[in-house]
């Protein structure tokens, strides 16, 4: 058993909070992020806050790093966006939103206006999930961008689809990031019925 699954870890960050590979030097342990990152997701911007600052701001990468998902990391990335380690959220926020949702423009295949929704990362079970987004009308695939895009008359449907799919996760949308709300499971039955 590796270092990353010890129940003695279980508050130690063991995988980036940008990029979710493992941490395998104290100082990355510390503070939740790899020197890669660090460097390449604005860490500076936290070296130059005031000390105390630079404590808090730590800690908050920290914690997104424990928590990797739900309320947690939305609280600590907008603690940290008012620090002013906007480079580090948008780093973050960009990995750890499973749920990335836009509106497509003028250059889209499938025309502007539409809502484009991206999955990221783990599913917990795809066939649900796609099952749902197909019985939406006017859904499209776009295999080049790897989305599914839905006419905007359509957004009920769709977060419906992703509430019941992936309650408590991290999304990002047009208006900023946010968290899906669960949906009861009864209430998710007695709907698909």
């Amino acid at each position: 058993m590796g270092y990353e699954n010890a129940p003695a870890t279980v508050l130690l960050a063991t995988h980036c909070a940008c990029c979710h590979l493992p941490l395998v030097d104290a100082t990355s342990v510390e503070v939740g992020m790899g020197p890669v990152c660090r460097k390449k997701n604005g860490y500076d911007e936290v070296l130059a806050l005031t000390e105390d600052d630079r404590k808090a701001a730590n800690k908050l990468i920290h914690a997104v790093a424990c928590y990797r998902d739900g309320a947690t990391v939305l609280e600590s990335c907008t603690k940290l966006f008012a620090l002013g380690c906007g480079k580090i959220v948008t780093a973050i926020l960009k990995r750890l939103a499973k749920v990335q949702i836009a509106t497509t423009d003028d250059t889209h295949p499938h025309g502007p206006g539409r809502l484009a929704v991206r999955i990221h990362g783990d599913v917990p079970d795809f066939p649900g999930m796609l099952a749902d987004f197909r019985a939406i009308k006017g859904r499209r695939w776009d295999a080049d961008h790897k989305i599914n895009t839905f006419p905007a008359d359509q957004k009920v449907a769709v977060f419906w689809a992703l509430k019941v799919n992936f309650p408590g996760a991290t999304a990002i949308g047009p208006k900023g990031p946010f968290v899906l709300p669960g949906v009861p499971k009864a209430v998710a039955s007695v709907d698909s019925d």
